[in-house]
């Protein structure tokens, strides 16, 4: 378990895990670069899962039922049409991933976190899918995986997702050179939630907050169904930079406060509240444009 700073930088995953997203980083460049820059490439999810999956099996991490489970993901994220279509299609990859019928009887970890993939990649597509010209969904992704490493007690996969992760969120922000992609964002939710899952052990609450920081992958597609206007629907005509300090403030204070809590219904309570009053604000604020799309 990582304590402190001085224990994280002297852990061996804490140098995989960036070195994985440098090598994304310069190859979504480079093939971004080779289709003459026309179009945002739309496969940075496999790329973050690939690199991702690497790290952790190498690692003894990662067994053959999560790379069957990301698999499936991924070709499940292919026929992505709608949430509810997608959810059924994400259940036997989230089966493999976390592979809940292995754990103790009593133990609610392992169903949550499954259920939590097929209602989450669903909707982390759905933002994808609307939204992949911003960019965003990468860096909003990246920024998400900091929080899983601040909230779960146990961070050495979480370690490897934020480092990979994190720095592939560059791909996104400040110019858009990729996206997460439908197939890719089922891959990197699967593996989100088993990191997750994993470090959330020996707190188990905090496998509750680590959905919550998925933040507005999550708030936003669900806010567009409920109202037909807001500023939402133009996510993409939003100073890019607005959604990403939103997204950051969401994780920090998530993580350190329902990601601390050890009483479950506790964290689930402050987690409910906090991601209602972000709901709410999507709903009911105007959020300032660039200038070019002011009326």
């Amino acid at each position: 378990m990582v304590e402190s700073g001085v224990d994280v930088i002297s852990d061996p995953m804490f140098v995989k895990g960036p070195v994985a997203g440098l090598i994304v980083l310069a190859l979504g460049i480079v093939l971004w670069g080779v289709r003459g820059r026309s179009d945002v490439l739309r496969f940075g999810g496999l790329l973050v899962a690939a690199a991702t999956m690497l790290v952790l099996y190498q690692s003894e991490m990662l067994g053959l039922s999560q790379l069957v489970g990301v698999t499936l993901l991924a070709i499940a994220g292919l026929f992505h049409r709608g949430v509810v279509a997608g959810a059924l299609f994400a259940i036997p990859g989230a089966f493999f991933v976390i592979r809940p019928e292995a754990a103790e009887p009593q133990s609610w970890m392992p169903w949550f976190a499954m259920l939590a993939i097929v209602f989450a990649a669903p909707l982390v597509a759905s933002f994808d899918d609307r939204y992949p010209k911003t960019g965003l969904p990468m860096p909003l992704f990246g920024i998400a995986a900091l929080g899983v490493f601040l909230a779960v007690p146990d961070t050495e996969g979480a370690m490897v997702l934020l480092g990979v992760a994190g720095i592939a969120g560059f791909l996104g922000w400040p110019r858009p050179v990729a996206t997460l992609g439908a197939a890719g964002s089922y891959a990197v939710v699967g593996l989100y939630m088993f990191v997750a899952a994993e470090g959330a052990i020996g707190r188990p609450a905090s496998i509750i907050a680590s959905v919550a920081v998925l933040g507005l992958l999550l708030i936003v597609p669900i806010t567009i169904r409920l109202r037909s206007a807001g500023w939402a629907h133009d996510l993409d005509r939003v100073v890019a930079v607005v959604p990403l300090v939103a997204q950051l403030f969401l994780v920090l204070l998530i993580s350190r406060t329902a990601g601390r809590i050890a009483w479950v219904p506790g964290a689930a309570a402050l987690t409910v509240g906090v991601l209602a009053g972000a709901a709410m604000i999507i709903l009911l604020v105007p959020w300032p444009r660039p200038p070019q799309f002011t009326d």
